[in-house]
This record gives C-alpha cells, sequence and structure tokens, in this order.
C-alpha cells in the first residue's frame, strides 16, 4: 500500500472518529461540510426532496414540522418517532393515541434518506433529516429563513407510553403547556412562536369536537365566567338550539342546563308534551358550542364535523392562509375563531396575550422568533446513539 493510499485512510478513519465526538458533544451549523466535506451536498439533497413532496401537497410541509415537534420532545431529537413496530419493541412512539393516525408523511424522510445513502452512505443520521426537512418547509411554506446546527445521532429506543406525558395536545391548558415546554428548556415565547404552526396543516375532527359538543356545562360556564370579557355574549342560534331557555342554577350550585322550553318532569324524566315525542338528552343536557369559541365558526365547524359521525374527517386548521406558515394563527386566537382549546389559553396570560398581539401585529417579529425558537428545540437531546441505515429500524435488525 503506498504512502498516499495510507494518508488517505487516516483521514477518511480520523474524519469517523471526528463526527463520533462532535455528535455526541454538540451541534455545529455546516457540520456535513466538515472534514474534507464527506457530504458536503447533504442539506441540497434533502431541499429538493421537500420542494418535490411540497410543490404536490403543501401538507408534506406541514406534517414534517409537526414531526420535529413531536420527534424532540420525547427523548430528545433522535428520530425516535421514525421507528415501526418491531417483535423487540411492539408499541413505538408513532403508534401513541397522540401520534396515531395524525402524524403522517414519514415517505418524505424514508426518500431523504435513500437519497443520502447512495450519495454518501452511514454519514447523515435520520434525526438531522428530520430537523432539516423542517426546516426547509417553514422556508417553503412561509419564507421563513434559519440556520440550523446540525450532528445529532439516531436513537435506538421508542416507547409509545412516553409521548402523552411529553408532548403538549390541544386540550392542555395554558399552565400544563408552559410545564411541558419547561420541561424541554423553551420558554413562553418559544411556547407561543412555536404555536404558528398551527397555522398550516389538518386536524382530526376528534381534536375539536370537545368544543363542538360539549355535555359537560360545568366546564364552558365556569370558562365564561372567568373571561366573560372574551366571550361571546350568545349560545348556538342553530335550528338545534333555537328553543332552548337557560334556567338559573340549582341543586346544591350545580350549574344551570338547558331544558326544552315546553317540557314537564315525570318522575325526574323530562317529556315532551302529551302527543309529542320524547326527546333524549345526555345527563339533561344539550351539547352546546364551547363558549371560549365564536358561536358562528362553531356552527360552521359542525357542518364539517358531524357529532358521532362514523368516520374522523378532517378540517383545515387555518381556513383564511390554509397553505401558509405565517402569523394567521394569532388573528385566528384573538378572533376566538381557534381549532384548539389550547390556542384559546393563550389568552388566558398578560405575557402570553402580549405576545400574542406582538406576532399578531409584526409578521417579521413572528417569523424571525419562529426560526430562533426552531433552533432552539432542535438542540434538544439526540447525542447519543447511532447513524441508522433506514429510519425505520435501528440498525441490529442489518
Amino acid at each position: 500500500m503506498g504512502a498516499r493510499n495510507t494518508y488517505q485512510i487516516l483521514v477518511f478513519l480520523s474524519c469517523i472518529i471526528l463526527f463520533g465526538v462532535m455528535s455526541t458533544t454538540s451541534l455545529e451549523v455546516g457540520y456535513y461540510t466538515k472534514c474534507d466535506k464527506p457530504c458536503p451536498q447533504a442539506e441540497l439533497i434533502m431541499k429538493a426532496v421537500v420542494h418535490k413532496y411540497i410543490a404536490m401537497d403543501p401538507g408534506f410541509g406541514a406534517g414534517v414540522i409537526r414531526m420535529f415537534f413531536h420527534d424532540c420532545f420525547v427523548r430528545g431529537c433522535d428520530a425516535s418517532i421514525l421507528l415501526d413496530p418491531s417483535p423487540l419493541n411492539p408499541n413505538p412512539e408513532k403508534l401513541s393515541v397522540v401520534n396515531n393516525p395524525s402524524l403522517r408523511r414519514f415517505e418524505v424522510i424514508d426518500e431523504a434518506k435513500e437519497t443520502l445513502e447512495r450519495v454518501c452512505p452511514n454519514i447523515v443520521s435520520c434525526a438531522d433529516i428530520i430537523a432539516f426537512v423542517a426546516r426547509d418547509a417553514s422556508y417553503f411554506l412561509g419564507r421563513i429563513s434559519y440556520e440550523i446546527p446540525s450532528g445529532r445521532l439516531d436513537g435506538r429506543e421508542s416507547i409509545a407510553d412516553e409521548v402523552l406525558k411529553s408532548v403538549p395536545t390541544p386540550f392542555h391548558n395554558l399552565t400544563v403547556i408552559n410545564a411541558i415546554f419547561a420541561a424541554q428548556g423553551l420558554s413562553a415565547d418559544d411556547m407561543v412562536a412555536l404555536s404558528g404552526a398551527y397555522s398550516i396543516g389538518r386536524s382530526h375532527c376528534s381534536s375539536v369536537t370537545a368544543r363542538l359538543y360539549d355535555v359537560k356545562g360545568e366546564r364552558s360556564i365556569s370558562r365564561v365566567s372567568s373571561r366573560s370579557a372574551l366571550q361571546p355574549s350568545h349560545l348556538s342560534t342553530s335550528k338545534h338550539h333555537s328553543n332552548l331557555t337557560k334556567t338559573p342554577a340549582s341543586n346544591n350550585g350545580k350549574p344551570p342546563i338547558s331544558r326544552v322550553s315546553d317540557s314537564h318532569e315525570i318522575n325526574g324524566n323530562r317529556c315532551k308534551r302529551e302527543g309529542d315525542k320524547v326527546e333524549e338528552e345526555v345527563h339533561g343536557l344539550y351539547p352546546t358550542i364551547d363558549p371560549t369559541m365564536d358561536q358562528g365558526f362553531g356552527s360552521f365547524l359542525r357542518t364539517m364535523c358531524p357529532q358521532n359521525a362514523n368516520d374522523d374527517g378532517v378540517v383545515p386548521q387555518d381556513f383564511v392562509t390554509p397553505k401558509e406558515l405565517d402569523n394567521q394563527y394569532y388573528h385566528n386566537v384573538a378572533d376566538v375563531k381557534g381549532l384548539f382549546f389550547s390556542g384559546w389559553s393563550l389568552v388566558t396570560s398578560g405575557e402570553t396575550l402580549n405576545l400574542l398581539h406582538d406576532f399578531r401585529t409584526i409578521p417579521e417579529l413572528f417569523e424571525a422568533k419562529f426560526g430562533e425558537s426552531m433552533v432552539k428545540m432542535g438542540n434538544i437531546g439526540g447525542t447519543m446513539g447511532e447513524i441508522r441505515k433506514t429510519c425505520r429500524v435501528v440498525n441490529y435488525n442489518y
């Protein structure tokens, strides 16, 4: 073996060693251009794949941005969200009720990884692919541009039971959401900025029907009493509710219920007048639209998400600019026309309400802060593991 070949081998081996050290200690912008440029075209390859899919359907971009969130909030940004069920791990994160079936677009990651493996095998981690495609999707959908460090490694564990306690959901209030973000080293500013991602993508009706058909009563009424200045002053005026009248609270302080105005009670059961059809009620309460939602908007959503539907339909998360990553989300929340209770909860704190106003009125501020918070979130964990040969299984399967 000649001296030149020996030198090249030593340089290659030193690069591999250096990559291992860097990946387990810190992340770096331009990571794949370092060490004699082992894969300098990596970012361009991933960007081309993202552009291809978003050109077909902007929903692909929304899907990979959400995937980045859900990956980083469980065990750090280690691509554990990508692992398929296996005999050794039959219940990975992607099968959690939080992720299944709503988390999609895994094919974007698959194609990016397959392309990279042909060009520079065993170099680019799946965790970095998620981070880069989320970055590129943010640009193609909203012209939000930022540099994201890389050098993550792929984790070898993925547990569905860890997801629900780690990932914020549409049903959480502000206290819970802030606690979940703080546990990841993220601030309220980061939380409000990253919530702007709700301006793209779609949601299953099951995430919003509890607000459209509220039969609990206590929950909605307590919200109205504490935030009356922010709520609509009327209940739904749809044909299903036009004959309802409100009665005062009674029965040891229980909340008021909606009664049929021409009914009477027999042994505690409300019935129609003689000759009319008996009307069924759920615990004596009619399902009402959550008072923390604009009632007209809620009525409109009911047409897309019928109660007790056989299938779980989908609705845009933003009806105004559904294909753009922009600050419209904050307008929707301020107008109480957001889908989720978690969004409405942003108006329940002075700090988050001020941020909501700032991002709503200064689009450039939102864009800058969104990119900054995406980078900050991308720094969570992801420094221990391997570089998978395929993103859906750990390497011991090869």
